[in-house]
């Protein structure tokens, strides 16, 4: 089916309270063809403005996959899809699953001429940190992955905790311990991809100038990129991060 701002997860779609002490084993998996955006997360498809996730753990594996018919974005996570906006927060949780997002993008043409194709942000906790993620950590031996079959999917954030943190958002002492790995062939010249074993990038692709920050945080897992995209961004900690972006006290073991 057309799938447009969908929110899927297994406990809560859109969610704005506080989520305390819950748990999810059963497996996530959606597929279908985008025309806007999908927010998928093994407890909560997005955590909206005040909204909290606390002392909570998922055990399935997480998986969306997508064709892009005109445009899309996919925010996939192992605990919420995104954090939308400040005042969001993922504390003392952890994801245990693998988690795994693939599809392909059909070579439309907008009015301009131009390929539109897809956004994917991909991460083991969640795919967008707009407020904050504190003490939460993905388990070893699993996987983050990111494989796509077409050549138009545009931009990927891909990371072992979140695939991109935005405008005052932070990561705080936690911790990746999954494989992370992005496979996807020829891409065209604007396609680009930002892999990192902590998060993909801090502030995302253009020089924002809200200050993004990671502290205290550590990756134990592999990260690597079989692509033969123009730009592909790999770091053991963060692919990218803009120039406001602060990283303290962050270490790559792998």
């Amino acid at each position: 089916p057309y799938l447009e701002d969908q929110y899927y997860g297994a406990l809560v779609g859109y969610h704005t309270g506080l989520l305390s002490n819950c748990h999810n084993s059963a497996s996530v998996a959606v597929s279908g063809e985008w025309v806007t955006a999908a927010n998928v997360g093994g407890l909560v498809g997005r955590v909206a403005a005040n909204g909290k996730i606390d002392q909570c753990s998922m055990s399935g594996d997480v998986t969306a996959d997508a064709t892009f018919v005109v445009s899309g974005t996919i925010y996939l996570g192992g605990i919420t899809g995104c954090i939308a906006a400040a005042g969001g927060q993922i504390s003392y949780s952890h994801f245990s699953g693998s988690l795994a997002s693939s599809g392909r993008s059909l070579e439309t043409v907008n009015e301009n001429n131009a390929v539109t194709a897809g956004i994917n942000y991909v991460g083991g906790i969640t795919g967008l940190v707009g407020g904050t993620v504190e003490n939460c950590y993905t388990a070893a031996s699993q996987s983050v992955s990111a494989e796509y079959e077409a050549a138009y999917v545009q931009h990927v954030f891909l990371g072992g905790v979140a695939g991109n943190v935005k405008d005052a958002g932070n990561i705080a002492d936690s911790e990746n311990n999954a494989s992370v790995s992005f496979s996807s062939p020829r891409a065209t010249s604007s396609t680009t991809a930002y892999v990192g074993g902590v998060a993909g990038a801090l502030g995302g692709a253009a020089n924002n100038t809200t200050a993004v920050s990671m502290k205290g945080c550590e990756n134990n897992g592999s990260v690597q990129s079989n692509s033969d995209y123009h730009n592909v961004y790999l770091g053991g900690v963060v692919a990218h991060a803009v120039k406001v972006a602060i990283v303290d006290a962050c270490h790559n073991r792998a």
